[in-house]
């Protein structure tokens, strides 16, 4: 069951970040501080609406201290995520993601003393080795070039924020019930109280209505709607699954990425500044047979 819900957050998540990438691209000169403040504001917003909705939980407010330390990690991530969209194509932009499940793995089994059988184990690695493989020119085997120690650093921090607000998550949820729409309403209320306030502390107030806003605002408004769609999903398949199953099984995100984003550009002329090359795709077929191959095994 877990699986389903995880799956539906990867096809929900590629379209966000499609979109994202599109808004940016259209939207260059956009201030990335009011850029990240849009986004989290229609990230809550359409948290709200789901949670109205009803289908996966009724939203309810819920404060923990330890959401105190998170608002300015959201803040970070928010900041970091427009910088990644800035500098690397959307096929690109997981590429550090593939070594998260063997992290969690670490901390499933060593301090949550979590078991998986062999079987499982070697799914997660045909997972991460057929996500690498999608971040890895077919052409040179190298890594492509936009990777550098700065994109790195980006997508490290990134990792490793998702990592601690889906423990977060796991502990609320089997201490508090906190079911996920009530959670992420609640921490990105405050997330998106203190960008907020970073906004009015720079002056830049302005911005929120000029020209570039108003183009951006249509999109990012339809893009947080399918993130906020993801991140509840996946809430529900980390309620019922080990973080390190459910990050594995996201390696199967680079194949539902292509195909969206071939026929975001190839198919509906989207400007997204995607290299789609004829010649990687023989490439790119062997790296999906591990990802089917993993996901096989994972479930």
């Amino acid at each position: 069951m877990w699986q389903f819900f995880e799956l539906s957050a990867l096809f929900t998540s590629a379209a966000q970040d499609v979109v994202d990438k599109f808004a940016i691209v259209r939207n260059r000169s956009i201030d990335t501080l009011i850029a990240s403040f849009y986004r989290t504001v229609f990230f809550f917003l359409a948290t709200i609406v789901i949670g109205l909705f009803g289908f996966l939980g009724d939203v309810k407010f819920f404060f923990h201290w330890q959401m105190l330390l998170f608002a300015p990690l959201c803040v970070a991530s928010s900041l970091l995520w427009t910088y990644i969209l800035r500098n690397i194509e959307v096929l690109t932009i997981s590429a550090a993601f593939y070594l998260a499940p063997l992290l969690y793995l670490v901390v499933d089994t060593h301090l949550l003393a979590m078991h998986f059988t062999a079987t499982q184990i070697a799914g997660m690695f045909l997972l991460v080795a057929g996500g690498i493989s999608f971040s890895i020119d077919g052409k040179t085997f190298q890594f492509k070039p936009e990777l550098t120690r700065g994109v790195w650093a980006a997508l490290v921090l990134t990792v490793l924020y998702n990592g601690a607000e889906a423990y977060f998550f796991k502990y609320l949820n089997s201490t508090y019930s906190v079911n996920g729409v009530s959670f992420y309403a609640s921490l990105w209320l405050l997330g998106t109280a203190a960008l907020l306030g970073i906004v009015l502390i720079q002056g830049k107030m302005p911005l929120l209505i000029d020209k570039n806003s108003r183009s951006y605002v249509p999109k990012i408004a339809v893009s947080k709607s399918c993130d906020a769609a993801s991140s509840v999903l996946s809430a529900q398949a980390l309620s019922l699954a080990a973080v390190s199953q459910v990050t594995a099984f996201d390696a199967l995100y680079p194949l539902i990425s292509f195909t969206l984003v071939f026929m975001a550009q190839g198919l509906f002329k989207m400007p997204l500044n995607e290299k789609l090359h004829p010649s990687h795709l023989l490439w790119k077929a062997g790296a999906i047979v591990l990802l089917l191959a993993g996901s096989l095994l994972v479930a």
